[in-house]
């Protein structure tokens, strides 16, 4: 596969240089309660010995001392035989979780038809900078997929760079639209007002589908009203049994690894075959009908950001150092781990969206494992996750074209050489301005250099 990326490169100038991804095999779910249980090891080989065992659901992992796991009963039971200890922390999540919602509805976080009222909503407040929200598939229960478009001429294609943001694959990962309608509100409540949003309306094209999986998510609702709700797959019925793991079923080494092909299985059936889902095949059709620089994906809850290849972390991409390095950035503010799949939760799936986007429409994606403390965070949580998840989104939205932006700067000493401007002392600034975008060139760059300061005067 060819490298996606354009080069990046500095401008010089004499003084300024310018998928929870893969889950476990259990009884959990409507016929058992799902329990969060802490194995804890003696060592990095009994931890690996357990991994080994078969894929879990993985809430948090600490290598070579304990792993956090989504299970059930039965299951704990069986690791206790196999002589690992275990306690559980939460014997039954759903009932947990649904003590944690204060009101109807979910509380504080947004249900399916509240999404969809804030999609209307956000263009009748904005209708110079969104698009209506957009049907791009409907659903094995008719439910309707919705996109929206924040740009500058939104009703307009123009040769402006195409971001996708995207959530809730997973239909408990409730944590997935809020983050996603908070950068939209962001954009809408400070365009022509904050310099920064105003520059990515106004030079991106950005389409955000904050529920991927509405059947699941609905089905929450339905059978867990007040919020609380830990189905996860889609509701396509196969086998005698429901639901397909949507980000398992993409073309891209699908089947191989970190999948079930058993239909009952509970979490990560992969579907009879590649695209057999109508939410994958909408996120296909939608992607193929559009040039795409780069996608941000959200899960939850590990508290990471994940880069290709998910199937397998022995193998890394051709721009693997600059996934690395967008990914680290991305990290700047909220401490999230960074890496592969493998690397972070030690197991590696196929099928998933961002392996498809990147292996086959060449489109860098990046998967952000939203954290907290379980998968319906506590509502006192919320603006700390609202907060952490902004800057990544905002430092995709400005790498998806052409961003210039300082990232070093320092003093070539003078004649004193003691490594600070004295008075009367000559020195030099160096400054390094770097395109950061993964589309576009920067040519005819002007950088202005100023002072705030009455004893620094500007000679060249």
């Amino acid at each position: 596969m060819r490298s996606v990326f354009l080069e990046r490169f500095a401008v010089l100038g004499a003084v300024v240089l310018v998928c929870v991804l893969a889950t476990v095999s259990s009884a959990a779910g409507p016929d058992g309660p799902y329990t969060q249980a802490r194995v804890e090891f003696d060592s990095m080989s009994e931890m690996e010995q357990f991994m080994m065992i078969r894929e879990f659901d993985v809430m948090s992992v600490k290598p070579g001392r304990g792993v956090t796991i989504v299970t059930d009963p039965d299951e704990v039971e069986r690791l206790r035989t196999l002589g690992y200890d275990v306690t559980v922390e939460v014997e039954d999540m759903e009932s947990f979780y649904a003590g944690r919602v204060r009101g109807e509805n979910f509380g504080v976080f947004h249900t399916y038809s509240e999404t969809v009222e804030f999609l209307d909503d956000f263009h009748a407040t904005y209708p110079g900078i969104s698009t209506e929200k957009i049907s791009i598939g409907t659903t094995y229960e008719g439910h309707d997929i919705w996109a929206i478009k924040i740009s500058d001429n939104p009703e307009t294609d123009e040769p402006e760079p195409e971001v996708l943001f995207d959530g809730l694959h997973h239909a408990r990962e409730v944590i997935c639209p809020e983050v996603i309608i908070h950068f939209m509100g962001w954009l809408g409540e400070n365009y022509g007002t904050d310099d920064e949003a105003t520059f990515l309306v106004d030079q991106r094209e950005m389409l955000f589908v904050p529920i991927v999986n509405p059947d699941g998510f609905l089905y929450n609702e339905t059978n867990n009203p007040n919020g609380g709700g830990m189905w996860r797959k889609n509701r396509m019925p196969r086998g005698g049994c429901f639901g397909t793991d949507n980000n398992r079923n993409y073309d891209w080494e699908w089947g191989t690894s970190g999948v079930s092909h058993d239909p009952c299985d509970d979490q990560i059936y992969c579907g009879p075959n590649a695209f057999s889902e109508l939410e994958n095949l909408a996120m296909k059709a939608f992607a193929e009908s559009h040039e795409f620089v780069v996608n941000l994906s959200f899960h939850s809850v590990v508290g990471a950001i994940l880069i290709p290849w998910a199937y397998d972390d022995a193998v890394h991409t051709p721009d693997d150092a600059l996934l690395r390095e967008i990914a680290n950035a991305m990290a700047m503010y909220n401490g999230y781990e960074v890496g592969q799949c493998g690397e972070v939760l030690w197991y590696s799936c196929s099928g998933s969206a961002g392996d498809w986007l990147y292996g086959a429409m060449d489109v860098p994606s990046f998967c952000v494992e939203m954290a907290g403390t379980g998968y319906w965070p506590q509502e006192s949580e919320l603006p700390g996750l609202l907060s952490a998840a902004l800057w990544p989104q905002q430092y995709i939205a400005r790498v998806g074209g052409t961003y210039l932006d300082v990232v070093d700067s320092y003093l070539l000493d003078g004649m004193m050489g003691n490594g600070e401007p004295d008075p009367g002392e000559t020195v030099d600034l160096q400054v390094t301005v770097q395109n950061q975008g993964l589309s576009g060139t920067a040519s005819n760059v002007t950088v202005t250099l100023s002072s705030d300061d009455p004893y620094v005067q500007l000679v060249d």
